[in-house]
């Protein structure tokens, strides 16, 4: 990943998509303008699925801008020091190692839709007090998840209540083992060797399980928790 174009996108850029996979850069939000790099859509998958990088309106073709948020002070500043690695080293977190790797787009994309989904329903679930047998003790959350109710007693908000009951249906189709792969794969980002070490296994066969967790999850949000909304 060029720290040049990441650099450009942190300070007001742009990003374009201008071809299969591929993604143009510029410094401002004029695609008149010199494009000054390209970035692969793995890249940008990777980007977008730490929320780096969100859609600017509904056109064609689609335009990514910064999301300023990533750069807030702590506690979210610590995983956004990834933002500027050059390339993901083997401690990085396993999803993006597998997003980076991934070179079937529309694998890419249920990967980072599937973990964006879980993510927020797990933060909006937890603004109204966690959901009946969740356990979000000891997860790595960047602080974003406290799992404590909200100093408001007006009772939960609509979509946490949908949170809360997507979640139930995960944790009913889905068995503890996998659920713990998700939550450490997904919300505490755990390198290859964190996941290795706590849920045991050969470091091989890991990136394996973890797609298998995360289709499974698809399958979930698909069949049975879209199905009653």
């Amino acid at each position: 990943m060029n720290n040049r174009l990441l650099r450009a996108l942190q300070r007001g850029g742009m990003a374009a998509q201008i071809g299969v996979d591929r993604w143009g850069v510029w410094r401002g939000r004029d695609r008149r303008g010199r494009m000054i790099g390209v970035m692969s859509g793995a890249e940008i998958d990777v980007l977008r699925m730490r929320e780096a990088l969100q859609l600017w309106g509904d056109g064609q073709p689609p335009i990514l801008l910064w999301n300023k948020s990533v750069l807030a002070p702590p506690p979210e500043a610590p995983s956004a020091k990834r933002l500027t690695a050059a390339e993901p080293a083997p401690t990085a977190p396993l999803i993006e190692l597998i997003l980076s790797h991934c070179h079937d787009r529309e694998l890419r994309q249920l990967i980072r839709e599937t973990t964006q989904h879980y993510r927020a329903d797990i933060e909006c679930a937890a603004q109204a007090g966690a959901a009946h047998g969740m356990n979000w003790d000891g997860l790595a959350l960047g602080g974003r998840v406290d799992g404590g109710r909200s100093d408001r007693e007006l009772g939960p908000a609509p979509q946490a209540m949908r949170a809360q009951a997507a979640l139930k249906t995960i944790h009913a189709h889905l068995s503890g083992d996998c659920i713990e792969l998700l939550d450490r794969l997904i919300l505490s980002q755990d390198s290859r060797a964190q996941l290795v070490r706590r849920l045991g296994g050969r470091p091989s066969l890991m990136e394996p399980r973890a797609l298998a967790a995360i289709r499974a999850l698809h399958e979930v949000y698909k069949t049975k928790v879209r199905a009653r909304n």
